[in-house]
């Protein structure tokens, strides 16, 4: 299981359920929205309309433990040019 935490650059664009952790949590499975092309795995995810300032992402095992995580710049912001 993935996930990702996007992080907006106005916290006030949040949902109404999202906003007391300040981030929209996505969830998927591989199996479910990715894909292997040239021995890569990738996965595509719809991102909300507004801006978005980070995104974390990362991976569960079963159980719930947390395999591995890493924070990226959100799209179009000036650290990810």
């Amino acid at each position: 299981r993935f996930f990702l935490q996007l992080f907006p650059a106005n916290p006030g664009d949040l949902p109404g359920e999202s906003r007391g952790s300040g981030f929209e949590r996505r969830e998927f499975r591989f199996e479910e929205l990715g894909v292997i092309e040239d021995g890569e795995c990738l996965a595509e995810a719809l991102l909300p309309e507004y801006p978005i300032d980070r995104i974390r992402a990362g991976q569960y095992a079963p159980g719930g433990v947390r395999l591995w995580e890493a924070e990226f710049p959100g799209p179009g912001t000036a650290a990810a040019e």
